[in-house]
């Protein structure tokens, strides 16, 4: 087993790298946060059915492929470096936030909606969208919540 000196030994050198991650991250969470929130339509949250930009008739599948390989490692890095910084200095959860929304997963616009309803995000998110000329994000409803990740426009369930 190793010792502490050991260990000490081993992360020294990566604190540099990690200081310098830690406030990159913020910078870009100063940045981001503010652009995504303005960038989300109004009526994100309670649109029944999901846009996606990769559901664009003109692209070819490999493109599509291609796109959403590169978007799901990048979301999955993001998440593990934010679990590290967990430990580590940085912004752990919103480097885990800002992974979870690059990744495409089921569940994720139920998790999104889920999220957006605990108390003082829509508040805050919609403080941010007003200081922009921003109309207010719509909040989600109970029906919003409770639909099932699988409606599309024609099915049974999408009426």
């Amino acid at each position: 087993m190793p010792t502490i000196d050991q260990l000490l030994n081993l992360i020294e050198p990566l604190i540099p790298w990690l200081i310098g991650f830690s406030v990159l991250m913020l910078l870009i969470s100063v940045v981001a946060v503010p652009w995504i929130a303005t960038a989300v339509p109004a009526d994100y949250f309670t649109y029944r059915y999901r846009r996606r930009l990769h559901r664009r008739g003109s692209d070819s599948p490999i493109i599509i492929w291609l796109w959403l390989i590169a978007k799901n490692l990048l979301g999955a890095t993001l998440v593990i470096l934010g679990v590290i910084m967990l430990v580590a200095p940085g912004q752990g959860v919103l480097t885990i936030l800002l992974g979870l929304g690059i990744a495409d997963f089921p569940g994720k616009f139920y998790l999104e909606r889920r999220l957006v309803c605990l108390p003082g995000v829509l508040y805050t998110l919609n403080l941010i969208r007003r200081r922009n000329r921003r109309p207010p994000l719509e909040r989600p409803t109970q029906a919003d919540l409770g639909r099932s990740q699988r409606e599309t426009p024609g099915s049974k369930n999408g009426r």
